[in-house]
């Protein structure tokens, strides 16, 4: 698939396979790819999703609980982010983008992060 415009995924419950691993190979998202919540147990981008995924637009994840492999380091492996990532919350215990999920990423736009809560590796020294 290639998707040239804006995918918005509102919520993925538990469960849910909504933008599962065979919904997602192999596509190339040039818009906004907008998540604004995974639940626990959910698979909503996890590793099979992401893999080969080329990004140049705008990612948003707003929110990724504890358990979610929403964004863990299999997930971000190998992708390619051009333009603008944001990430406003992780929360405790997540992987959510720490310092082995940011590795071999090209992040060549603007990277914000609104808050990391205690025990996240949210871009920490290794990163920076």
């Amino acid at each position: 698939m290639n998707i040239s415009g804006i995918l918005t995924a509102k919520k993925a419950t538990r469960g849910s396979e909504f933008l599962n691993s065979e919904n997602l190979k192999s596509m190339n998202i040039s818009g906004i790819f907008t998540a604004k919540k995974a639940t626990r147990g959910s698979e909503f981008p996890n590793s099979e999703n992401l893999k080969s995924m080329n990004i140049s637009g705008i990612f948003t994840a707003k929110k990724a609980t504890r358990g979610s492999e929403f964004l863990n380091p299999e997930n971000l492996k190998s992708m390619n982010i051009s333009g603008i990532f944001t990430a406003k919350k992780a929360t405790r215990g997540s992987e959510f983008l720490n310092s082995e999920n940011l590795k071999s990423i090209n992040i060549s736009g603007i990277f914000t992060a609104k808050e990391a809560t205690r025990g996240s590796e949210f871009l920490n020294s290794e990163i920076n």
